[in-house]
């Protein structure tokens, strides 16, 4: 079964597929919205899927997503001793070329509490960045960062409404077609899909169960298996122990 194409993702999309990506952006809006996106951006830039990026399932990606890969690299912005010499330290490590990927990307959570001091010896790099550099600063509001830091980046308001066209948010797309393509993807998958709640979960699983159903209409066994673990987990059942009888059943089954 072919995955099933992605929907569009803000603006983040037409900036990726214009092949002149800005290096510098803010990510404006909630944690839980912004740090996903930067991780899923950070992912498509280092995926090495001939389509479908990110794919979930190459090296690169999974990488990525266990915050393993050594060219996508999350800053310490927390301030106190050592904060501007952190932020130094930074600027050095960026003139080092990435080691795995084309591209070496930073990801700022809270950019937010930067202190100005700090920001200033940021804008130098947001000035004059390394051509294989990306930066995603994180904050709630493009108004906790200094005017000059904010005129450097692209700034992209991530709103709370998290789904695509296809009605469906986008990690569903991604476990969807993890499991559908081998069984290590199916594992891995359901671990790393363990650590949501389990609101969060059944969300998941509804939305692949949703994209099947327009994807592919004639795969009833992944079908099955996947509301047959929905109902799982509205009863109750463990959510990791849950997802890897999921994994377990479509690898050991042949599904799809």
């Amino acid at each position: 079964m072919a995955a099933p194409p992605r929907p569009p993702r803000h603006n983040l999309t037409g900036a990726l597929s214009s092949g002149r990506f800005p290096p510098s952006w803010i990510l404006a809006g909630p944690a839980e919205d912004t740090l996903p996106l930067a991780m899923q951006t950070a992912a498509v830039l280092v995926c090495v899927s001939a389509q479908n990026k990110p794919c979930g399932t190459c090296l690169p990606c999974r990488k990525v997503m266990s915050g393993n890969h050594s060219d996508v690299v999350t800053v310490d912005t927390q301030p106190g001793d050592g904060h501007v010499k952190r932020f130094r330290g930074l600027v050095s490590d960026a003139w080092i070329k990435p080691g795995e990927a084309d591209v070496k990307v930073y990801i700022l959570p809270d950019a937010g509490r930067i202190t100005p001091p700090a920001q200033n010896v940021l804008l130098k790099l947001l000035e004059d960045p390394p051509p294989y550099a990306v930066f995603f600063l994180l904050c709630r509001s493009p108004d906790e960062l200094l005017p000059t830091v904010r005129s450097r980046c692209r700034i992209e308001t991530c709103r709370d409404d998290r789904l695509g066209s296809s009605g469906v948010n986008p990690e569903s797309e991604i476990f969807l077609a993890a499991i559908t393509r081998g069984e290590l993807a199916a594992a891995e998958w359901a671990v790393k899909a363990s650590s949501l709640k389990r609101e969060e979960a059944i969300a998941l699983l509804e939305g692949a169960v949703s994209l099947l159903r327009a994807a592919d209409p004639g795969a009833p066994a992944l079908h099955v298996a996947l509301l047959d673990a929905i109902q799982a987990l509205e009863g109750n059942a463990m959510i990791a122990s849950a997802l890897m009888a999921l994994a377990v059943r479509c690898t050991a089954e042949g599904i799809p």
